[in-house]
């Protein structure tokens, strides 16, 4: 396997801008890229994590960030001209843009797909890179060694039933890295490519935190849930007395939980159950539901608290589509 370790100041005074830089890829790209040099442009929805992320990498680096907050769901093209606009007050020139923003949208198949879910997975993941590329050529066109990498997955080069816009979306990333490629080959130093980091994990904390502030909720539990060659999110919780899982209240934590962590967090799966499993030291027993939506046997069950409430997490229905 090929490696490739690069010196300390590899990225020395070259300014990338990164969209989704407030959480997940996008934040560790800009926390690298700061360790070997570079200037930051981070673009994001969240002011708030957008800061955070500047504290950390003013730690790194410091005096060499720039944060944009921008929504991309209702960015509109005067939003993108505006970022080039500054852009010029600022810099000479742009040498990378990575494309880290996007959302999943629902998992479901197309026949029961909603228009504004597909309009707005399609504005994020697609018609922002589109935009925000073409109003930064020029700038990029400025640099030695432009480069302009788009966030790709393996579901965009070989598709697979219910990840409906999200795939769609990755399939036009593609395209439009192929197109871009093709027309600045020879005419520009301008380099464009596409990356497929593969699966990446997220912290149930966030998770936790958002549904900890939801009245419904007694208490949750996360795990991941392999799924077609991916691994999904899977929310078990356990509600008020007197109170019923309906779909007002699987959005309500789904919202919540999107807008208050990032749609990365959001789970795929929100399941009611009676009973959440414990140690005896009173520590959530996440690895013990894991195994078991995954048929694996369960090892040390004296040492939970209430190993009895294992019971309600095998063979769940709603797992297996």
């Amino acid at each position: 396997m090929f490696t490739f370790q690069p010196p300390f100041n590899f990225l020395q005074d070259k300014t990338i801008m990164i969209t989704g830089a407030s959480d997940g890829i996008g934040k560790c790209c800009a926390l690298y890229f700061a360790k070997y040099g570079a200037n930051l442009i981070l673009l994001g929805r969240s002011k708030a994590k957008l800061e955070e992320v500047y504290d950390l990498v003013d730690k790194i680096k410091p005096n060499s960030t720039v944060i944009h907050p921008l929504d991309f769901g209702v960015a509109s093209e005067l939003n993108y001209k505006e970022i080039a606009a500054s852009l010029e007050d600022q810099f000479f020139a742009l040498d990378g843009l990575v494309h880290c923003a996007g959302i999943l949208g629902p998992r479901t198949p197309i026949e029961f797909y909603s228009a504004d879910d597909w309009e707005l997975t399609m504005r994020i993941n697609v018609s922002a890179a589109f935009l925000l590329t073409k109003y930064l050529l020029p700038f990029l066109k400025k640099s030695m060694d432009g480069r302009v990498v788009f966030t790709s997955s393996s579901v965009g080069r070989k598709a697979r039933g219910h990840w409906g816009a999200y795939a769609v979306s990755k399939f036009a990333l593609e395209g439009l890295m192929q197109v871009l490629a093709d027309e600045l080959d020879n005419t520009s130093k301008v380099r464009i490519n596409s990356l497929n980091p593969g699966g990446v994990r997220i912290g149930t904390a966030e998770i936790y935190r958002q549904v900890e502030q939801i009245g419904e909720v007694l208490e949750s539990l996360v795990v991941g849930q392999m799924w077609q060659g991916d691994t999904r999110v899977v929310l078990f919780i356990r509600l008020n007395k007197n109170t019923s899982l309906t779909q007002n209240l699987i959005d309500k934590i789904k919202s919540k939980i999107r807008f208050g962590a990032s749609p990365r967090h959001v789970p795929a799966k929100i399941i009611a159950v009676n009973d959440i499993p414990r140690t005896k030291s009173g520590k959530i027993a996440e690895l013990a539901v894991r195994d078991l939506i995954h048929n694996k046997q369960i090892n040390n069950q004296t040492a939970l608290a209430n190993p009895e409430c294992l019971n309600q997490y095998k063979n769940i229905n709603e797992l297996n589509f």
